[in-house]
Parts: structure tokens; C-alpha cells; sequence
């Protein structure tokens, strides 16, 4: 369907979307161990470990596309990076994932999540939906061009906020129980963003 979607309509991406589609699980294991290190504050050690994954994601592909895998030098590269990725973030937070349910703590991380959510799901659209309609209306080279583009111009940026995003949430829950002082930091963490991504 989502091939479809595009002018051309895509019938070489239904089989690479298919494979790409493991990497939903994949990031789904990641997030809980990434949680729990960003929550003992353990940066440096998260750091180490996607210059792994890249280093890793950027051996496999070129090594594949070497091969002749063409696209899918990409894809193995993506799964075996982000897998080995998923694999030492457990390692380290010291979690395995097991299949229990436990209904109260569903409601209660429901009631706690849906806004976060509703929140993601918006900005998932909002970070792609320009693309998926530019893909419709103009086809695959137009987007091919917006997409470097656009991520040319992201690219300065991107960085810097990821990393005041990801340490200031397990910085404030420190202060949570200081509102004066969380307003105070939220000030600070948006001036220093805006300063610097400008």
C-alpha cells in the first residue's frame, strides 16, 4: 500500500519495505534499556554505543554494496546495526524483555502515555507528511531532491537538539519536585537550543 502510494507506484520498494518493517521490533526492544540508562544518567556509555551502531551500520553496507547488494546493502545495514544496537543497550541496562502483563500498570502507563502518543503520532506525521504527499504529487526524483535537501538544511541542528532533548528529561525529574526551578531549566534548555541550532 505504501509503495502504491507514491506517482510511480513503487513495486521494487514493496519487498525492502517488508524487510525494513523487523526494524519496528527492533527499535520497540530498544526503548526500555535506553530508557533505563538515560535515567541513571549513563550518556557517555549510550554515546559509545551508537558510534557503534554507526560504525557498524557503515561497515555492513559498504561491505554489502561491495557484494553488488545494491538497496539492499541499506537494509542489512540498518537491521544488523540496529539489532547489535537493541543487544548491547540490554546488555548494559541490564534488562531482558519478558512477556508478562500486568493490567494496572498498562492502565496506569496508558493514562500517563496517551498524550505523549497523540504528541508522537503528530509529529511522526508532521516529519513526513510533506514527503508522503511531495512522493504522490511529484514523484520519486522531486522527493529524492527534497529529502537531501531538506536533511542538508536539518543537519547542523539535528544533533544538538537530540542531545539537550535526551539529557534534559532525566536531568529534570531530579527538580521535579522544584516547579520554580523546572521552569527556570526549561527557560535555560530552550534559549540554549534556539541560540545554538540558530
Amino acid at each position: 500500500w505504501i509503495a502504491g502510494w507514491f506517482k510511480e507506484g513503487f513495486t521494487s520498494l514493496v519487498p525492502v519495505l517488508r524487510a525494513m518493517l523487523v526494524l519496528f521490533v527492533i527499535e520497540g526492544l530498544m526503548i526500555t534499556p535506553l530508557a533505563l540508562l538515560q535515567k541513571r544518567m549513563k550518556f557517555r556509555s549510550v554515546s559509545i554505543l551508537e558510534m557503534r551502531a554507526t560504525f557498524t551500520y557503515a561497515v555492513t553496507a559498504v561491505g554489502c554494496a561491495l557484494l553488488g547488494m545494491g538497496v539492499w546493502s541499506l537494509v542489512v545495514g540498518q537491521v544488523v546495526s540496529r539489532g547489535l544496537q537493541a543487544w548491547w543497550l540490554s546488555r548494559m541496562a541490564g534488562f531482558l524483555p519478558r512477556m508478562r502483563w500486568d493490567s494496572t500498570i498498562a492502565a496506569e502507563l496508558f493514562r500517563y502515555g496517551r498524550w505523549l502518543w497523540a504528541v508522537s503520532a503528530l509529529q511522526a506525521f508532521g516529519r513526513a507528511g510533506d514527503r508522503i504527499l511531495l512522493g504522490r504529487i511529484a514523484g520519486g526524483a522531486v522527493l529524492g531532491t527534497y529529502g537531501v535537501a531538506f536533511n542538508l538544511c536539518n543537519a547542523p541542528a539535528k544533533p544538538v537538539s537530540n542531545v539537550i532533548n535526551r539529557v534534559a528529561f532525566p536531568a529534570m525529574t531530579r527538580i521535579g519536585d522544584d516547579l520554580a526551578r523546572v521552569a527556570a531549566s526549561l527557560r535555560s534548555a530552550f534559549a540554549l537550543v534556539t541560540l545554538v541550532a540558530l
